[in-house]
């Protein structure tokens, strides 16, 4: 079975995460291919935003009139009754004026060839001509009553598509800020990213992910709503707490089916690891900065947080098996002098652990627009 993935911002990292999943899955920018024995879940790939079931593919260049009656037959054939909304969103053409007019054109042409085969037809169209978004589709039943039609062009095929999931949004608002307990000044994960870094890891069935810096517990919630059992520890009690009110509070308002266990616990002196278990983790993130600095400024945050994380890794090296993966969350920087990393990425060898290259990277970067600090992501298997 072959799925179209809509993928979100930080398309390296969003790639990752397929290709963790799913081996052999074929990117083509905003756009992936997977081929999987079962039908994919959204709820479960933080990086993706839509997925579409494949139902054609044309030659890269085929005309708007063939992309229309390919369109226009399948929507035919597949609607449910008489009356129907659609919508058309293209990906891989760039976001040019001309672009988002020949896709609204197609859209009306599409709309004409329903209406000539006796559908009453609603077209609905994205903002400013662009893609339709996870709550237009919502609001107009898109994936329920209607049809989302998606036009990926790789540069070898024109792939035609039909969106049957999108992004919960709603309910990742609801697990980021409808926690009892949230603390900006420890930085706040989010969930999305956290599912990620467990997605780049796959755990197999039944494992523990296991989290020594849990903080208040956002990679452990995301856990197991992943189904998978999940342990964390932190230095701070008080983070302690609020990661055990936190996963009370998801145990009240989802289905959970895993354990979970929280103690407190220095992640640079740990003697012994859970059983079964794989480590996703964020450290801190340092001193937060609201504004951008100069390079030269950076020493003074910087050191200890690289203290942390390079003891951590020395400690827990000697509690790991060749071959045990750790997924670890690091800041990184916006500077006058471009982005700022931290030294013991260049010391990971040394260290005992072996880097998993991503499109030729060491590392995946995780920064929103007009952040001065980011989220540098690897992956390390124990050597």
């Amino acid at each position: 079975m072959q799925t179209l993935a809509v993928i979100g911002r930080e398309s390296e990292l969003c790639q990752a995460e397929l290709s963790s999943l799913y081996p052999g899955t074929q990117h083509h920018g905003s756009t992936s291919i997977v081929s999987a024995p079962d039908e994919l879940s959204i709820d479960r790939l933080g990086g993706t935003i839509k997925l579409a079931r494949i139902f054609a593919t044309l030659k890269p260049d085929s005309s708007q009139a063939e992309i229309v009656t390919a369109v226009s037959e399948f929507v035919a054939d597949a609607a449910p009754d008489a009356k129907l909304h659609f919508g058309v969103s293209a990906y891989g053409r760039g976001g040019s004026r001309k672009g988002r007019s020949d896709v609204q054109r197609m859209g009306l042409e599409i709309k004409k060839a329903l209406r000539k085969q006796g559908l009453s037809v609603r077209f609905v169209e994205g903002k400013g001509g662009g893609e339709l978004t996870a709550a237009q589709l919502k609001y107009n039943q898109l994936t329920t009553k209607g049809f989302e039609i998606i036009l990926a062009y790789t540069g070898s095929e024109v792939v035609l598509a039909r969106t049957y999931a999108y992004q919960d949004i709603d309910s990742y608002s609801k697990r980021d800020w409808e926690r009892p307990v949230r603390d900006s000044k420890v930085g706040m994960l989010p969930p999305k990213l956290a599912q990620m870094m467990i997605n780049l890891v796959h755990p197999p069935k039944g494992a523990t992910v296991y989290d020594p810096f849990c903080g208040n517990g956002v990679i452990l919630q995301e856990a197991l709503l992943m189904g998978y059992n999940a342990a964390g520890s932190d230095a701070s009690p008080e983070m302690v707490d609020a990661s055990i009110q936190n996963l009370a509070w998801l145990k009240d308002n989802y289905s959970i089916t895993g354990t979970h266990i929280i103690w407190e616990a220095d992640a640079t002196k740990l003697t012994e690891l859970p059983p079964n278990s794989v480590i996703v983790t964020e450290g801190y993130l340092g001193t937060p900065i609201h504004t951008n600095i100069r390079a030269n400024q950076y020493a003074s945050i910087i050191d200890p947080v690289n203290a942390l994380y390079h003891d951590f890794l020395k400690q827990t090296r000697t509690l790991l098996r060749k071959g045990d993966r750790v997924v670890l969350s690091m800041p990184c920087w916006a500077s006058d002098k471009g982005t700022i990393r931290l030294q013991v990425i260049d010391q990971f060898t040394k260290l005992g652990y072996a880097t998993k290259q991503h499109s030729g990277r060491e590392t995946l970067i995780y920064r929103r627009e007009n952040q001065f600090v980011g989220r540098e992501i690897a992956v390390l298997e124990a050597q």
